[in-house]
């Protein structure tokens, strides 16, 4: 259960809650790279423009309404219903803008650009790689994938039973639930695990781009991994553990918004 690096950096884990805290000596993983965090942009999935059998609500588009009580565990798929909406693609050519307003304007060039190897992260990135000419150094980089959640990928939160431990994931912040049925897919993960996956893939870019410009373009559950191992994770409200998904008590998401960089370093 536990990942021994993780524990001796200060990262402690409850066996029983599934939460994680922040030792009293906890040290943030320490990157030899600067890097910039983008999470994709807005998708069918995100924003609840979902029917019970994983497609597109073409209704829901149509109509420009968003329910994000459809809303999906969009996990590691690539489905019609994981790619970008047309506010997704708006998002994206946002964030070209705002990485050339803030870092290239400043002198800020990467050296190499990741991301995952899920459509909705690299298209994401094209504006900005496009209009920069950056193509020569963008390449896609496994390690950076969302959370895989086994036979929960593409199904709707709201068509869970209430008491289904899925819901543990984003309401009580449990880092050890996943899918565990008896069909339960191998590669599904929980939290623990895509903290654990993002622990050994920076620190392989450590020993890879010492002193480089990174950027990544990701998921959520993978963008709230690295900002805990890197000393930016969020308390949950009225409490000591972290929060990685769900919601505070105004409605606001502890996960990153879609499509805004973010520098880890």
């Amino acid at each position: 259960m536990y990942n021994a690096q993780i524990h001796n950096i200060g990262i402690v884990l409850h066996p029983e809650t599934g939460h994680l805290f922040y030792h009293p000596g906890f040290q943030p993983l320490a990157l030899n790279f600067e890097l910039i965090f983008i999470r994709h942009g807005e998708t069918f999935g995100n924003c609840g423009q979902s029917t019970s059998d994983g497609k597109i609500d073409n209704n829901l588009v149509l109509s420009g309404i968003k329910n994000k009580n459809y809303r999906v565990f969009q996990g590691n798929v690539d489905t019609e219903i994981n790619q970008l909406t047309q506010k997704g693609q708006q998002q994206a050519q946002e964030a070209a803008k705002m990485l050339e307003r803030g870092y290239l304007a400043t002198g800020w060039i990467p050296d190499v650009i990741y991301h995952s190897p899920l459509r909705r992260a690299r298209e994401t990135g094209m504006p900005f790689v496009k209009q920069y000419r950056f193509e020569k150094i963008y390449y896609p980089l496994d390690g950076i994938c969302e959370m895989s959640f086994g036979n929960w990928e593409n199904k709707r939160i709201c068509d869970f039973k209430p008491d289904a431990p899925c819901h543990l994931l984003y309401c009580q912040q449990n880092a050890l639930v996943k899918d565990m049925k008896n069909d339960y897919l191998p590669e599904s993960e929980n939290f623990y695990d895509v903290l654990t996956r993002a622990y050994y893939t920076l620190s392989e870019l450590n020993q890879k781009h010492q002193g480089a410009r990174i950027i990544f373009f990701s998921h959520s559950m993978f963008g709230a991994a690295c900002c805990i191992l890197t000393g930016h994770g969020q308390q949950i409200e009225n409490d000591k553990y972290l929060a990685f998904d769900g919601r505070r008590s105004n409605s606001e998401y502890y996960t990153m918004p879609h499509a805004v960089p973010f520098l880890l370093t």
